[in-house]
């Protein structure tokens, strides 16, 4: 590994550093697990996108633990998720055998124009944030959750009482130095399918370098979910 990945991640040590503190601070993480087990669950009926069990019990109770905050979340109508799901389960379920290391993401890649298809309703009614979290329920191999945090955040010295920034910050810097074409500025950026699928870029290259870390392999999780709580860990909770 290098030092050019976002979150810290130097090499697999400081990996299951970031991967301990997420389990050590974080208690909502069983409720990801919950929902993650419902949505499974019924995911395997022929009317998936129609269940109570999988809207209610599993994405929106990721939202109302994992995205509490959001405006979008206190506005979530259950009937109205159904409806999208029913309008996109062709294009979701197009995708559930992949995984983020065979995703194509090119132009005229399959994942990339499910995102594209996908993202603007699940955006309009769950937020940028709230969207990543229900792709990743509904294929936690194949999508990474971010927030704002994970987006565009500055950490700041933690021995400076100025809060002077520090290098380490968000995704989207790493991507402007790493050369990819980004179309917005750091407060737009994630409001796009194309800001997405250029995280997945990046994601995709971070799997490539923690595949071979042994905690990795311990965990009975997705290297996609273990990404997400590195990013997490280092971005929001080493600077609280």
């Amino acid at each position: 590994m290098t030092s050019t990945y976002p979150g810290g991640i130097e090499d697999c040590d400081r990996f299951r550093e970031l991967i301990e503190l997420f389990e050590d601070e974080e208690q909502r993480n069983y409720y990801y697990h919950k929902a993650l087990k419902t949505v499974e669950r019924e995911s395997e009926r022929p009317d998936w996108y129609h269940s109570d069990d999988l809207v209610f019990g599993g994405l929106m109770l990721l939202m109302y633990t994992w995205n509490f905050a959001a405006r979008e979340t206190k506005a979530m109508d259950g009937e109205e998720v159904k409806r999208i799901l029913d309008r996109h389960h062709e294009a979701i379920e197009s995708v559930q055998d992949r995984t983020l290391d065979d995703a194509d993401l090119s132009e005229t890649g399959d994942t990339r124009q499910v995102i594209q298809q996908v993202w603007g309703d699940l955006k309009d009614h769950f937020g940028q944030t709230g969207a990543s979290k229900v792709l990743s329920l509904l294929n936690p191999h194949l999508f990474v959750m971010w927030d704002e945090d994970i987006r565009t955040r500055r950490r700041r010295k933690q021995d400076d009482p100025k809060g002077t920034k520090r290098p380490d910050r968000g995704v989207y810097f790493y991507l402007k130095e790493a050369g990819y074409s980004l179309n917005s500025n750091s407060m737009g950026f994630g409001k796009t399918a194309e800001d997405y699928v250029i995280f997945l870029k990046y994601c995709k290259l971070m799997l490539e370098a923690i595949r071979p870390c042994s905690v990795v392999q311990e965990k009975e999780m997705p290297p996609t979910k273990l990404l997400d709580e590195a990013l997490y860990a280092f971005y929001k909770l080493e600077t609280e």
